[in-house]
């Protein structure tokens, strides 16, 4: 028959306080996972939501020209005035207005 090798009570001991240690790094470093997510997404969030309320960035003069155009058909088209028996847009009203 084969002899068997009595386990103490400290190796016991022993053994699970190895377990308790590992499993306390486990759940550091899922904590530290978990919160660095939350931050991660909590970034990209708040860049969105300045990205949203930023200016359109202009880079040659031909897109501030577009971006005038647009603009101006916009209010002609929203904003139509009568002044002196013509239809006018709010532009030319002004300018007529402050002569």
């Amino acid at each position: 028959m084969m002899s068997h090798n009595p386990i103490s009570q400290e190796d016991v001991y022993r053994k699970l306080e190895r377990v308790n240690r590992f499993s306390e790094k486990i759940l550091k470093v899922g904590m530290i996972t978990v919160a660095g997510f939350g931050l991660y997404i909590g970034a990209l969030c708040a860049v969105s939501a300045i990205g949203r309320y930023q200016s359109p960035t202009i880079s040659s003069e031909a897109q501030l020209e577009t971006l005038i155009a647009k603009e101006r058909r916009k209010i002609s088209i929203n904003n139509n005035c009568i002044i002196e028996g013509k239809l006018t847009n709010n532009l030319e009203a002004y300018s007529k207005k402050n002569r």
